[in-house]
């Protein structure tokens, strides 16, 4: 298989106080588009052909935010961000053909159009060594799925 895809995540970040713990807001829209191109799967006594591919999703949102404590090299932050995404276009198929002539079986996988998604993160910088991290937990939710998240990371400024 084959997969291209394009993303693009605008916002903008508005500080709802003067202090630099100050609670945020930033207004949230996202668009994403992917291509996926599929081969032939042989099975015994059949072949399976996947038609390609498109997906077009939308999602608005907002992330809040304040910082827990800023101890001059130390900052701490804390947000949750929730988006309400929307499935323009979904159609995956695949047609299962048999050798023996037996009509050919075709099976569709159709998401849920409209989903929910709510993360909260917390990230910590130490600006006196360059080290930073962060820790990520979420779910996303539609009346059809639900799938939980979690991930974390460093990294180091030179």
């Amino acid at each position: 298989a084959d997969t291209w895809g394009v993303l693009s995540s605008t916002g903008y970040h508005v500080n709802l106080g003067s202090r630099s713990d100050a609670a945020f807001v930033e207004p949230l829209l996202t668009i994403a588009y992917t291509s996926s191109n599929f081969g032939n799967l042989p099975a015994t006594g059949a072949m399976a052909t996947f038609n390609d591919s498109n997906t077009f999703r939308g999602a608005f949102g907002a992330r809040l935010g304040s910082g827990l404590f800023d101890a001059g090299a130390t900052v701490a932050n804390v947000s949750i961000t929730g988006n309400y995404w929307n499935e323009f276009t979904n159609d995956p198929t695949a047609t299962m053909v048999t050798s023996s002539g037996a009509p050919a079986l075709t099976l569709g996988d159709q998401r849920e159009k409209h989903y929910g998604e709510v993360t909260g993160q917390l990230n910590i910088d130490e600006k006196r060594t360059g080290w930073s991290g962060f820790i990520e937990g979420g779910a996303k939710f539609s009346s059809q799925f639900t799938s939980i998240e979690l991930s974390g990371g460093i990294s180091f400024k030179w």
